[in-house]
């Protein structure tokens, strides 16, 4: 089943938290994302969340989870890194239709491009994280390489004429 984000209402994001135990004050702030729907909900026990709900038909249930995975096992190794809450074992729900996880709501600012020490410690944990990933046996997600991401669109842009 096909779900398109003009219903997703925030009234049926805040359903979406309480359905999983998580009961949101009503304060409901959109974030930018280019695929799926991302809020900052405010939690009645105080602070607030980030639900991400993501795009039907995009990626499967197993290539989400395996992302998931990915990042706690990143967190894991000491790198700073939002993972998804895990409610009762799962870090991916579902509800009417709509699938989606909730994160904690981190504060953070951007680094300094000309600061030298922060680029050094960024460019550190780029260098793990691509450690950790080649170690890593993913089964699920599509890998990231120019062929697939330069390549094959260049190819079909050319030959589409939707480009003179």
């Amino acid at each position: 089943m096909t779900t398109v984000f003009e219903s997703l209402s925030p009234e049926l994001a805040l359903d979406a938290l309480e359905s999983v135990g998580i009961i949101p004050d009503g304060r409901l702030f959109e974030l930018n994302s280019y695929e799926n729907r991302v809020y900052q909900i405010g939690l009645a026990a105080g602070g607030s969340c980030i639900a991400k709900f993501y795009r039907a038909d995009r990626w499967s249930d197993a290539q989400i989870q395996e992302e998931h995975d990915y990042a706690l096992a990143l967190a894991a190794e000491d790198i700073p890194i939002a993972v998804p809450v895990i409610i009762e074992g799962h870090t991916l729900h579902k509800y009417q239709g709509y699938r989606f996880t909730l994160f904690p709501s981190l504060g953070g600012r951007a680094f300094e491009v000309d600061n030298l020490e922060q680029l050094e410690l960024v460019g550190r944990f780029i260098g793990r994280i691509h450690q950790y990933a080649a170690q890593t046996v993913f089964t699920e997600r599509e890998p990231l390489n120019p062929q697939i991401l330069g390549a094959e669109p260049l190819a079909w842009l050319k030959q589409s004429n939707l480009v003179p």
